[in-house]
């Protein structure tokens, strides 16, 4: 049984896992259960009932240990061999060998390759749609070492994609994390969004001590001031908003909360806002992606339904006029061929004018 944690009054709860200590918490517990599995068989001499695995686990370690020799000798050589290819190939000695495979790095194709350490932690980031908040749209796997702004250049929207098609992408995007704003400050360009929102709490709660401060003197019995100021500390107290750099911020530092029902804020081109979750904490093993340079990963990737052309039926949209009063409908969408047929001259000059032409999202590359 592991502690319970203190009871906090801030945005992170006793549900809160501190993602750079979970490694070591990690530790603990299966310290703690392998303890348990070494007592005696009855439950009573157990902290933990285990009885019902007890026994197959007794002989699954038995069965190890009559073919572990042979097993062992295999895995070793292999370590070795692997362990000397990478040292030979990094110019390192004879003592690299024995290092950890999931530790240290190595060269390919002449350039220096970042390997995950082995007490790495990775967490699962889902992020959702801005407008319906229960479509989950990305899952992404990052490292606990890794900065905010990395898991913010692998969050794909279409909203980024129409803005920058139109010369409107504006750099700027922060995370909002348990009383926490990360801004994105990396582009010169960038604006902090957060600044505006740190005014309006701070004009929001000038107004509220104003109007508290008139309450309280006014001529009320203890009882409702009582009930005023709980009802105070109830809605949020005097809590204090912080400001931060995402790309000054890695995962290692935070303290979040697990599950897809506590949910966090992306916010990006000004007003697309989007629920971000972590789904999944972890420690990191053999059958991940060993290499630094492969986080953050996209493990799931939702596509929109694409509208097809409303004049041939046929060929996906390319293009979306507004205002065009010859067309069947506002905003109606064209294919290529149609657009020009519709549209353009042979040299490629508009026939006509009173619309507007938009292109139509080009969607979202998929992860390769």
């Amino acid at each position: 049984r592991l502690d319970p944690a203190p009871v906090r009054q801030d945005f992170a709860t006793a549900t809160s896992v501190h993602v750079g200590m979970f490694s070591q918490y990690y530790g603990k517990i299966q310290d703690k259960l392998s303890d348990e599995l070494n007592k005696a068989a009855s439950t009573s001499d157990c902290d933990i009932a285990l009885g019902p695995i007890l026994e197959p686990v007794k002989q699954q370690q038995q069965q190890q240990a009559a073919t572990g020799g042979d097993k062992e000798g295999g895995d070793a050589a292999r370590r070795q061999s692997g362990g000397d290819a990478i040292a030979s190939t990094s110019g390192g000695g004879p003592s690299s060998s024995n290092a950890n495979p999931l530790r240290g790095a190595g060269f390919a194709g002449g350039q220096m390759v970042e390997r995950v350490q082995q007490d790495e932690v990775i967490l699962k980031v889902g992020v959702f749609h801005p407008e319906k908040p229960q479509r989950k749209m990305q899952e992404i796997l990052v490292l606990g070492s890794q900065r905010l702004c990395a898991l913010r250049d692998k969050i794909r929207c279409q909203r980024d994609d129409i803005a920058k098609q139109n010369g409107l992408h504006v750099p700027s995007g922060f995370f909002f994390i348990n009383g926490t704003f990360y801004d994105d400050m990396r582009d010169a360009q960038a604006v902090r969004y957060s600044d505006n929102i740190m005014n309006f709490i701070q004009a929001k709660r000038s107004q509220r001590d104003l109007m508290y401060h008139k309450s309280y003197h006014s001529k009320r019995d203890s009882a409702t001031r009582s009930e005023e100021r709980l009802r105070r500390e109830r809605h949020g107290g005097d809590y204090q908003f912080s400001q931060a750099n995402m790309e000054d911020t890695t995962f290692s530092e935070l303290e979040v909360k697990l599950g897809a029902g506590y949910p966090y804020v992306y916010c990006h081109q000004g007003c697309c806002e989007h629920r971000i979750a972590f789904l999944d904490l972890r420690v990191v093993h053999s059958e991940d992606k060993q290499l630094v340079s492969e986080y953050p990963r996209v493990t799931f990737q939702r596509f929109e339904r694409r509208y097809k052309c409303m004049v041939c039926d046929y060929d996906e949209g390319k293009y979306v006029v507004y205002g065009n009063a010859r067309a069947q409908r506002s905003p109606c969408v064209f294919c290529t061929e149609c657009y020009k047929s519709f549209h353009l001259s042979q040299s490629g000059e508009r026939l006509y004018d009173g619309f507007q032409v938009y292109e139509y999202p080009s969607g979202v590359p998929r992860e390769t």
